[in-house]
C-alpha cells in the first residue's frame, strides 16, 4: 500500500517522523525488531497529527512501515548498504 505523495525537501541524513494510525485489527504485522531510535505508540486512539503524544508508550521495534520514497534531482547519487543484522547495526551502543 502506498500513502498520498508528500511535497517537502527532505534534506541529506534529515530524521523524519512517521505517524500511522491503524483503524483496525491488523493480526500478524511486519516488524523490525531493532529500529535503533525511540518509537512512540498511542494508548488513546489517533494522534497521527499531533505534535506530542500525552499517553506515549515507547518501544524500540518498526511496524509496518517498509521504506520512505523520495524523488531526487537526474543527477543524484546513492550509498546502498545490503545485509543483514550486521549492517543495521546489531549490538552496538548508540
Amino acid at each position: 500500500m502506498l500513502s498520498d505523495p508528500v511535497d517537502f525537501e527532505v534534506r541529506p541524513l534529515m530524521t523524519l517522523a512517521i505517524s500511522l494510525y491503524i483503524t483496525r485489527e491488523t493480526g500478524t504485522a511486519v516488524i523490525h525488531p531493532l529500529g535503533n531510535q525511540t518509537a512512540y505508540l498511542s494508548q488513546s486512539g489517533d494522534q497521527s497529527g499531533a505534535t506530542t503524544i500525552a499517553d506515549a508508550m515507547t518501544v524500540t521495534e518498526r511496524y509496518f512501515l517498509t521504506r520512505i520514497e523520495v524523488s531526487s534531482p537526474h543527477n543524484a547519487g546513492a550509498i546502498v548498504a545490503l545485509g543483514d543484522s550486521i549492517t543495521d547495526g546489531r549490538g552496538i551502543n548508540r
